[in-house]
């Protein structure tokens, strides 16, 4: 959802979901995908359907970057292992433009330390496993379901079971947790595997309601405030090093903010407390003219460049 507006009118664009959009002049539910627009003197009215176009477009507003993302989720319904939440997350992850890590790498490291220490909330361990993978955000959680009761009838027995989820939003850089949370459903079927299915599907569609608008949301404000990015500088010689330090530190929004922290191999690690994103920082940085640099790579929280003999 985003509302944008000036002094006499007010516009409403809902991407998921339905939305109450209402003034002293009247009231209108906006559907999923739809524009709605209202003024100081006039009921909310709905004025367009959005395009798929359109909606990638609105997504940008968070200046979120299409990160990489990997979604790995302990599930267990009643001792049996399964995927439905991994799944619910993954495909609506995808629906809203999302950059998925591959099934097939996940699978590889599911066994691993540092998935069963993540699994448990470590979010060291849990952002060790998205740089292993070169994702820039993990979605780490463990589902599981109780039984809750019975209800027998003439015809049949209904069960009821709750299921369980316990989910962390990681950055992988940082090893910064954006978004934990737990959330539990109930789900009513004819045995309690079933039940706990249902519910565990219900459970899911919850989260990820929140996971989609969520992580740009919380990683925006950082994004707005002070943060640590590092700079990793390759093919590097102590002179050109000296000069891209001093560079920054000439530069207004970093000028107070450069930390050298090592030297060795031709290899420079600068840190800086930067407001804005990672991109916007590399841009500063390609205005460096001597020493010659190319950007190489550049994620969240680490931008890695190299000095052009």
């Amino acid at each position: 959802m985003e509302i944008e507006g000036t002094e006499n009118s007010s516009t409403l664009t809902v991407i998921k979901g339905t939305v109450e959009f209402f003034n002293n002049s009247g009231s209108l539910l906006v559907r999923e995908k739809t524009v709605a627009t209202a003024t100081a003197d006039t009921a909310p009215s709905e004025i367009k359907k959005l395009s798929d176009d359109e909606i990638l477009k609105k997504l940008e507003w968070s200046s979120f970057g299409n990160p990489r993302v990997m979604v790995l989720i302990e599930e267990v319904n009643f001792e049996k292992k399964g995927f439905i939440t991994e799944g619910i997350l993954n495909s609506s992850l995808g629906d809203n433009h999302y950059h998925l890590i591959d099934e097939t790498q996940i699978n590889a490291i599911r066994e691993t330390d540092e998935a069963k220490k993540g699994l448990t909330g470590d979010p060291v361990s849990a952002a060790t496993l998205g740089k292993r993978l070169k994702s820039d955000i993990i979605v780490i959680g463990k589902v599981a379901t109780e039984f809750v009761g019975q209800m027998s009838t003439s015809q049949n027995t209904v069960f009821t079971s709750n299921a369980r989820c316990d989910i962390r939003v990681v950055i992988s850089d940082t090893g910064q947790i954006i978004l934990a949370k737990t959330v539990s459903q109930k789900g009513t079927s004819l045995s309690r595997e079933e039940a706990g299915n249902k519910a565990i599907k219900k459970m899911a569609d919850l989260i990820v309601r929140d996971l989609v608008w969520e992580i740009p949301v919380k990683y925006t404000v950082l994004s707005n405030s002070h943060r640590s990015i590092q700079i990793i500088v390759s093919n590097c010689d102590f002179t050109s090093r000296d000069k891209i330090i001093e560079h920054l530190k000439q530069n207004p929004v970093t000028s107070n903010h450069v930390y050298p922290r090592s030297f060795e191999n031709s290899i420079a690690i600068i840190d800086i407390e930067y407001i804005g994103t990672s991109d916007e920082l590399a841009g500063e940085i390609l205005k460096i003219s001597n020493p010659k640099i190319s950007v190489t790579g550049v994620t969240m929280n680490r931008i890695e460049i190299s000095v052009t003999k």
